[in-house]
């Protein structure tokens, strides 16, 4: 069962407050990713929420292989579901042709205030998994991707939600920072920023106090970032995955937020990393900053 430091400190919440004058960056669009299939559908729901609340522009966007036909039964699937959850928002509708990961890799590049939305399961027309798309994504895009699992709860809300954010004393952390700034700042969210210590550390040889120096200095970040209180939290749990999900369950979030770590030479993310194993898992969207992925100034 995960633990967490909350009962074993003073009952005051810790928060921390400072002022800055930097500037987000904020999102503007919504881009919902589909492959063809049913499945990867159930990211549209929450993410045209989203756009409402936003007052955002969506764009629904399919990549085929160049066949003509193929083409021509994506952009009339496109068009029937832009119909059935518009007309508030407008819904637009795009087909490119060419690989899915590398033509999202470069929507991303080109357009810094859309925020790709991806679901991780459902076989693409091309025969490719999406999950396996999104990792390729993930790898190599410079900005953060929305990903929708399999255990997504479809009536979540994101927009005016609890926005809980994992961390480590890694120093690729700092890139789930600068995107879950942006992300809470857009969706009027709350964000918590939470970093699971494991019972055994000790044994291990890793020094406990890590994970809560992690917390308390990304917490300080995002703080100066968006000028308002930032509570922390250190979880324990021998498994991060399950610690941060159950956190973010208890919390009611609409999301959570962390990052990966790249593996080098191969330039992907391993399946069975720990923010993987959150999408898989999660009830609620998660925002993913991957090893290209750019931090704002701050």
């Amino acid at each position: 069962h995960t633990q967490s430091d909350r009962g074993r400190r003073p009952r005051a919440p810790r928060r921390i407050r400072q002022s800055c004058d930097e500037r987000i960056t904020l999102f503007d669009n919504i881009v919902i990713c589909l492959d063809g299939t049913t499945r990867s559908e159930r990211s549209i729901g929450p993410a045209v929420a989203m756009a409402q609340g936003l007052s955002a522009g969506v764009q629904l966007l399919e990549v085929v292989d160049g066949s003509s036909r193929k083409e021509a039964d994506a952009r009339g699937h496109l068009d029937d579901l832009a119909q059935r959850y518009g007309p508030e928002p407008t819904i637009a509708t795009r087909i490119e042709q060419g690989k899915p990961a590398e033509v999202i890799t470069a929507l991303i590049a080109e357009s810094p205030t859309s925020l790709v939305c991806m679901s991780v399961s459902g076989r693409a027309r091309a025969g490719q998994l999406l999950g396996s798309v999104a990792e390729r994504v993930l790898a190599n895009a410079d900005g953060p991707v929305l990903l929708f699992g399999p255990e997504l709860d479809p009536a979540v809300q994101v927009g005016g939600s609890d926005l809980v954010i994992s961390t480590d004393g890694s120093t690729s952390a700092a890139r789930i920072v600068s995107a879950a700034s942006r992300m809470a700042t857009s969706f009027d969210m709350t964000p918590w920023v939470v970093a699971v210590s494991r019972p055994d550390s000790m044994a291990v040889g890793r020094d406990p106090q890590l994970e809560a120096n992690a917390a308390h200095r990304h917490a300080d970040a995002l703080s100066k970032r968006l000028d308002r209180e930032i509570e922390w939290e250190v979880l324990h749990d021998d498994h991060p995955e399950a610690a941060i999900v159950s956190f973010a369950e208890g919390r009611d979030a609409g999301a959570t937020a962390l990052s990966t770590h790249g593996h080098t030479g191969l330039r992907r993310i391993a399946v069975g990393s720990v923010a993987m194993a959150v999408v898989h898992r999660a009830r609620c969207p998660v925002l993913v900053a991957g090893p290209e992925a750019a931090t704002e100034a701050g």
